[in-house]
């Protein structure tokens, strides 16, 4: 019986046809999305440590993504016209936008695994990526509140990394964003955004994701997603311009 960590490897290097099939064996332990899949309260699993963002600052603070997370830096290519890195990033914007690569041991269930400070979470669906952000002063809408449409671009944007790294590549888009407003997120604050897989159906890609305080306390936001793989399969390359993201 092949094991997860298996699968990720056998759609790393399958062809394109294999690979949406692999994907499908990898996901097939959870259930597939719907509209209302989303709990009301999920339980808090904090995969960092921190002040919540009501005692935040501009400054730095001790908030960090565990040490077996593995950093994905935007694609050089993203840099000179993409919605977020170009325009929105900066002192007083969005002051830190920093992706990692969730555990490839996340998608296991074994004792070892689970144990791990990492792991705590009891969401049996598989992590793919998580942000750590801090926001400035001048994204809000409402008086120190951050606006609802850049945690939308924030989603869309993390619902992307999660769909490269589940698919391994393939061309695919955004059909169907869900957000859900549980929180304000103020001004000046520290939070953690996190993406899961929750399930494939032939080329469609089911993800969810959380937009939290970094003690997991708070959840601000929840959303799903839906993505549609081309039916090119074409492979894309921005894994080359990451370096060993993706390996």
């Amino acid at each position: 019986e092949h094991s997860d960590f298996t699968m990720l490897r056998a759609v790393r290097f399958a062809k394109p046809a294999l690979a949406v099939a692999a994907l499908g064996l990898l996901a097939s332990n959870v259930p597939l999305a719907r509209a209302d899949a989303l709990p009301a309260s999920p339980s808090p699993s904090p995969l960092t440590r921190g002040p919540s963002p009501s005692t935040s600052t501009s400054t730095s603070t001790s908030t960090s993504i565990g040490p077996r997370y593995r950093h994905i830096p935007p694609p050089p290519s993203f840099l000179a016209n993409h919605a977020i890195y170009t325009n929105n990033v900066g002192p007083g914007k969005i002051e830190r936008y920093k992706i990692y690569r969730s555990p490839v041991e996340m998608t296991n269930d074994s004792p070892q695994s689970s144990s791990n400070e990492e792991l705590k979470s009891k969401d049996k669906s598989k992590e793919l990526c998580v942000a750590s952000l801090r926001f400035g002063t001048t994204m809000n809408g409402h008086k120190g509140v951050v606006h609802g449409g850049i945690t939308s671009l924030i989603f869309d944007d993390m619902f992307g990394v999660g769909y490269f790294i589940a698919s391994r590549g393939l061309l695919g888009y955004t059909a169907r964003l869900t957000i859900n407003y549980r929180s304000p997120l103020p001004e000046s604050s520290e939070a953690v955004m996190r993406v899961k897989l929750v399930g494939v159906e032939r080329r469609k890609v089911f993800l969810k994701g959380t937009l939290e305080s970094p003690d997991g306390k708070t959840v601000y936001s929840e959303a799903e997603a839906l993505y549609v793989i081309d039916k090119s399969m074409k492979r894309l390359k921005l894994g080359e311009e990451m370096g060993d993201a993706f390996d």
